[in-house]
């Protein structure tokens, strides 16, 4: 499995693969039946939906931070990179 320290920049990254996905969209096909126009509709409508859902998530958790004050100490303490690395490649690996 492919380490994810060695991700530098995640944002750079999903914008290289769209990039990259949609070039080889328009050769892969003699007619591209998708403009530039509509791709970037289509991403600009995945970074609104992306930017609205953890708008969403952080107001539940503030929520339930407010009604239950004291499960606040355990949500909001810092995981170390490592840490955070290992548990995610684990459950990956299940």
């Amino acid at each position: 499995m492919k380490h994810l320290n060695n991700f530098e920049n995640p944002i750079s990254m999903i914008k290289n693969q769209s990039n990259k996905a949609f070039i080889a969209h328009v050769r892969s096909s003699d007619k591209a039946t998708q403009t530039v126009a509509e791709h970037l509709q289509e991403v600009a409508v995945f970074w609104t939906r992306f930017l609205f859902s953890c708008q969403i998530d952080a107001d539940r958790i503030n929520s339930a931070d407010f009604e239950i004050p004291k499960n606040t100490s355990y949500r909001n303490k810092p995981v170390s990179r490592n840490i955070a690395i290992n548990r995610l490649e684990l459950f990956l690996t299940k």
